[in-house]
């Protein structure tokens, strides 16, 4: 017997079957395509994500057979946006996360972001739906009986005819009120969003809802967002530990309870996940993570491999004092800078290929540094980590250095997939509690080391937005 955690990232799409011992027994996986039909725009197709989550889960269900299959845990990328007819056609490609298309509107509420961030928990940024379904529909005043949804969803509405949503995934969409739990009717007004628009909200966790458009019948027992879902499949609720996701982009979260945390600064305070009881979580969101090692291979032909960055930036004692700035989509937390724009700083003669590529490995490590000194609580025993970009030693040692705390790779690196199927799991009662945690594969510990994180923090500060 098998769990089923399907996985609806950014660049990819994954359904992985989980045996009773918590183990990854079959995988199928799609790639998905993004789209920049202009600066700053990023789309992706929401019928290619649909086809494909098709595929891997008729994929993975035939490795097994339907009927060795307990149930799904979904989860999925978080704020990209769509909108469909009543036929479920979209009316325009999915908006991505990363996209800043709304960066001048955002600069236009200023004077409402406060009320935002007490309501909502977020900054007012692009990153989140409102603005996007705002934009959406500014494209299509005449369209009725429309729907919106982030990629959760969209596709339950294709696989179970249910139009749906979970507290994790609602609580991005800017127009969510984390207090009240519920649709915050002033933001509905602020952005012309009509209610009817918007998906019902369900637990995270539950008999949410069944598979009705293919040739077998199985129930989803849990939606949730990608980085909640990694959340829980590494620290699920002790709020000693925090967790980092090494992905497109990078996303540190903590655990806070199931009492909202006050006067988090720079950060954002999001639902982590609703089971019986609301848990609350804070969040750092940074949008350049693997997505730069991609760039630096396939765009800048700087590697060969993202492996390669490995090599390369172990073989130097320092980045030759080269600094980057990792704002390709803009900067998320703790700057929040919407406009800014990637660079290289202290180029000179002797300043090779190596140094390049080291200098983005050590921004990485630096965001994540700048977002845990920015976290309310200030002592944790440990940093878990998943993602593939985690397989790279020298950012992961190089992690652990500076924030002087343990670093604790898994085992399993798709703690999204994970997160989700043991949600599923628990509640079918097809796992206990007790087996919930990934093994630990690597600790690395932290040594005493020179680095320039104090030089890069001061060169940052330029780029930080009130918030």
């Amino acid at each position: 017997m098998y769990i089923l955690g399907l996985d609806i990232g950014t660049t990819g799409v994954r359904a992985i079957a989980f045996d009773k011992q918590g183990k990854s027994a079959y995988v199928s996986y799609q790639p998905l395509g993004l789209s920049f039909p202009k600066p700053g725009f990023i789309e992706q197709d929401p019928i290619e994500i649909l086809n494909k989550t098709s595929v891997v889960l008729k994929t993975i269900v035939k490795q097994v057979g339907h009927k060795n299959v307990v149930g799904i845990g979904l989860t999925n990328q978080r704020e990209t946006t769509l909108v469909w007819d009543e036929d479920g056609k979209p009316v325009y490609p999915a908006i991505s996360w990363q996209c800043r298309r709304t960066a001048e509107r955002c600069a236009s509420l200023s004077f409402f972001s406060e009320k935002i961030r007490q309501k909502t928990g977020l900054p007012l940024d692009p990153y989140f739906s409102a603005t996007k379904l705002e934009w959406i529909l500014n494209q299509f005043p005449f369209k009725k009986n429309l729907k919106f949804g982030t990629v959760d969803t969209w596709v339950l509405w294709h696989l179970t005819g249910q139009h749906l949503t979970d507290f994790s995934n609602v609580s991005r969409t800017m127009l969510f009120n984390i207090d009240t739990l519920d649709y915050d009717d002033e933001l509905l007004s602020l952005f012309s969003i009509p209610r009817q628009l918007l998906p019902t909200v369900v637990p995270s966790q539950g008999r949410i809802a069944e598979t009705k458009n293919f040739e077998f019948t199985l129930p989803v027992f849990s939606v949730i967002g990608d980085q909640q879902a990694a959340l829980f499949a590494q620290c699920a609720d002790n709020t000693e530990w925090i967790k980092n996701t090494y992905g497109t982009g990078i996303f540190l979260m903590s655990c806070c309870g199931k009492k909202r945390p006050q006067h988090v600064k720079n950060l954002i305070t999001t639902i982590a996940w609703k089971t019986d009881d609301v848990m609350y979580a804070v969040e750092g969101s940074m949008f350049a993570g693997g997505s730069t090692l991609q760039w630096l291979k396939e765009d800048l032909g700087l590697i060969e491999t993202v492996e390669e960055s490995d090599i390369l930036s172990s073989q130097l004692t320092d980045s030759g004092g080269v600094f980057f700035l990792p704002a390709l989509a803009g900067l998320g937390a703790p700057y929040w800078n919407p406009n800014a724009t990637g660079s290289w700083h202290g180029l000179k003669r002797s300043s090779c290929k190596a140094h390049l590529v080291r200098s983005v490995l050590e921004s990485l490590a630096y965001q994540t540094k700048a977002v845990v000194n920015a976290l309310p609580q200030s002592s944790f025993k440990a940093l878990k980590v998943d993602g593939g970009v985690t397989k790279n030693n020298f950012l992961m040692q190089f992690q652990s250095d500076i924030l002087n705390l343990e670093v604790h790779r898994s085992s399993q690196l798709e703690a999204t997939a994970f997160g989700a199927a043991a949600l599923a799991a628990l509640y079918s009662g097809f796992w206990t509690k007790s087996g919930l945690h990934q093994d630990i594969e690597t600790i690395f510990k932290p040594r005493p080391i020179d680095h320039a994180y104090a030089s890069w923090s001061s060169y940052m500060k330029q780029y930080e937005m009130a918030l």
